[in-house]
């Protein structure tokens, strides 16, 4: 809880849990790649535990320059994921193989990891005006 309370004295109180969901989806979104790759093929996945790595460490650092890097970052592979899962519905729908299914959780994941990375590049503004003031 003094992880929450700090987030809404730096960033205000609603915006301050949004941040902090925010850090707390990417961190569980990069948990559940990295468990789910290591369990279904029993490799260890690099991209998946440096992501969870990175955001775990940043909701406790809360660093707001980093937020603002690391949501320009996962906002670029956000908007990739949405144009790649977009691009593969059409031919689903004619059964390409592709179980429609998985293209509507990619276009979920990706457009809520679109909103959650403009949460965490709006922080960064946020921040400092609330600092300025």
């Amino acid at each position: 809880m003094k992880t929450i309370r700090s987030y809404k004295a730096i960033y205000g109180n609603g915006y301050g849990i949004a941040v902090f969901i925010a850090c707390l989806y990417f961190t569980l979104l990069g948990g559940f790649w990295f468990f789910e790759e290591l369990f279904t093929t029993e490799e260890f996945n690099y991209v998946g535990f440096v992501m969870m790595t990175i955001f775990f460490v940043q909701m406790f650092l809360r660093h707001k320059l980093a937020n603002l890097v690391l949501g320009i970052i996962v906002l670029f592979f956000s908007i990739f994921m949405f144009l790649a899962s977009s691009t593969q519905y059409p031919s689903a729908k004619v059964k390409s193989g592709v179980p429609i299914e998985l293209i509507w959780i990619g276009l979920v994941i990706s457009i809520t990891s679109i909103i959650m990375s403009g949460i965490l590049i709006f922080s960064y503004f946020k921040a400092h005006t609330l600092e300025n003031r």
